[in-house]
């Protein structure tokens, strides 16, 4: 199945979403990286340490759609 452009963004802004959503839990840690590591190559997220992530300014305004303002302060 080939994804439209539209697909794409809604699925990677979904990714994105659920990644920083306190209640959703991935299976497990191995899950979170890749997915961690796919915002990386986005440019979303930028790695500090082996499994510590942090916003990009990219990412931070590419999230700001998603979630109300104070969630996305750091």
């Amino acid at each position: 199945m080939k994804l439209s452009p539209t697909q794409k963004k809604f699925c990677l802004r979904m990714a994105v979403a659920n990644a920083l959503s306190e209640t959703c839990h991935a299976p497990s840690q191995y899950l979170q990286t890749r997915v961690a590591h796919a915002l990386v190559k986005r440019g979303i997220l930028t790695q500090v340490s082996p499994f510590s992530f942090e916003f990009t300014s990219y990412g931070r305004q590419f999230v700001r759609g998603l979630l109300p303002k104070t969630e996305v302060t750091r």
